[in-house]
């Protein structure tokens, strides 16, 4: 009777962590491919938002790019330096 539930709390044992391990591979498998999911999104919003600075940036009537050298101030600039 003993050696019977020695041997059925092993075989549970075992069992448990065959689970244990495959849900653990699982799981790094699904966040893995979750992270490169979240990291192409990123990606593609980074391009749009770099696309859309970079035309913003062109733009002189954009109040943002007061700053910025227009062809008279460089050659005011040119003419002064």
């Amino acid at each position: 009777m003993l050696e019977s539930t020695v041997e059925l709390l092993g075989g549970l044992c075992l069992s448990a962590l065959t689970l244990l391990i495959s849900f653990c591979i699982f799981g790094s498998i699904v966040a893995a491919l979750r992270a490169v999911n979240q990291g192409r999104a990123r990606a593609i919003a980074g391009k749009s938002r770099s696309s859309s600075v970079s035309l913003a940036k062109r733009l002189p009537w954009d109040n943002d790019n007061r700053d910025m050298p227009t062809a008279s101030n460089g050659s005011e600039e040119m003419q002064h330096g």
